[in-house]
């Protein structure tokens, strides 16, 4: 295959797009939109003392009757710095799979954001390239997540959550298939039967 800057290249393709001297390319580069096709380059994701640290004001019941008659520290000496990630090192090469793992509240979602650009305060330390390079607004293009934001009530049972899921779907589906789905759900047992 050939090679564009230690890239194989499609066969057929040259690094300005399809070979059109040999004749139309398959019929399934024909389907891809362009810009996949001139974006599909392996991205080495290194990440390098990845740290994150928050401040926040440490506040204790009754403070602020002490502060008044004074026998209260200052404002400034109640707050706190605490740490979020410290010193994370890695890196995350193409056709591979990471797995970022740990408890709630273990700074999972915060390593992610920082690894996408979207922390952007002076508390965040370390170094994250994209092929060696700092990312750019092109590699930043291609590259995301999508925050999971569970909708669940803690005070709607089991079934009840399940037939609420159920009117969340996608529009596309129809109301009767929701209401089916809904009652078809509401009898099955957890870990018993199977839909």
């Amino acid at each position: 295959m050939p090679m564009n800057n230690g890239v194989e290249a499609p066969r057929g393709n040259s690094p300005d797009g399809p070979d059109q001297s040999k004749g139309p390319p398959p019929r399934d580069s024909r389907d891809l939109p362009s810009l996949m096709l001139s974006s599909c380059y392996p991205i080495t994701l290194k990440f390098m003392d990845v740290g994150y640290k928050v401040k926040f004001e440490n506040r204790n019941k009754g403070s602020n009757i002490k502060r008044i008659l004074g026998y209260a520290p200052k404002i400034s000496d109640q707050t706190q710095e605490r740490t979020i990630l410290n010193g994370i090192t890695g890196m995350a090469s193409p056709g591979e799979i990471l797995a970022i793992l740990g408890p709630s509240g273990s700074g999972k979602s915060t390593f992610l954001n920082a690894l996408a650009g979207r922390i952007q305060s002076s508390s965040f330390t370390g170094t994250i390239l994209a092929n060696s390079r700092k990312p750019t607004k092109q590699i930043m293009k291609r590259t995301g997540f999508v925050t999971q934001d569970d909708i669940l009530y803690p005070h709607l049972t089991v079934r009840e959550t399940l037939v609420f899921c159920s009117f969340t779907s996608p529009t596309r589906i129809t109301i009767k298939t929701r209401k089916e789905f809904g009652s078809r759900v509401s009898h099955i047992r957890v870990g018993v039967d199977k839909m």
